[in-house]
């Protein structure tokens, strides 16, 4: 039976295909079941602090930024559309002139 590296990240782990073992058989076993959660609550607690709370985007500006993106969206899916149909009509005539 394959043994889980005690270096290993929450990510190799996610992939049991790489490994000779299945996901399931992991988290059957008590010790690598609490290994892992013991290190994916290390990695969550790191990448929560990672970015000091004065560098963090506030939710205000999260917001901003999102209703932004949709307007973009929404905008490109209009010009999407008028080119579509520019498209269709060019197409339309070509065939009309032949």
């Amino acid at each position: 039976m394959t043994q889980v590296p005690s270096s290993a990240s929450g990510n190799d782990l996610t992939r049991p295909h790489r490994q000779a073992f299945s996901r399931s058989w992991l988290y059957t076993q008590a010790d690598i079941r609490d290994q892992i959660q013991r290190l994916r609550g290390t990695r969550n607690d790191q990448s929560a602090s990672a970015i000091p709370a004065g560098q963090r985007a506030t939710d205000a500006s999260l917001r901003a930024r999102l209703a932004a993106a949709l307007q973009r969206n929404r905008a490109l899916a209009d010009e999407n559309a008028r080119l579509r149909r520019q498209l269709a009509r060019a197409l339309g005539a070509e065939r009309h002139s032949r």
